[in-house]
């Protein structure tokens, strides 16, 4: 099953605007600073569990 970036949202903050994008069923798949600064992203199980949680290029 090939999942599709549906929803991108920017919420400004203190640091920048944080960039948040979901895939089509409404889990978080990326969470982004401007140049990168911090960087989250997220892979999910058929069952829709968090499976890799990778943060600044480092799996957690």
């Amino acid at each position: 099953m090939v999942m599709h970036i549906i929803l991108s949202v920017i919420s400004k903050t203190a640091h920048g605007n944080f960039s948040y994008t979901y895939d089509n069923l409404d889990r978080l798949r990326t969470a982004s600073l401007p140049d990168n600064r911090a960087r989250e992203g997220m892979l999910y199980d058929k069952l829709g569990n968090l499976e890799v949680l990778n943060r600044r290029n480092r799996v957690v």
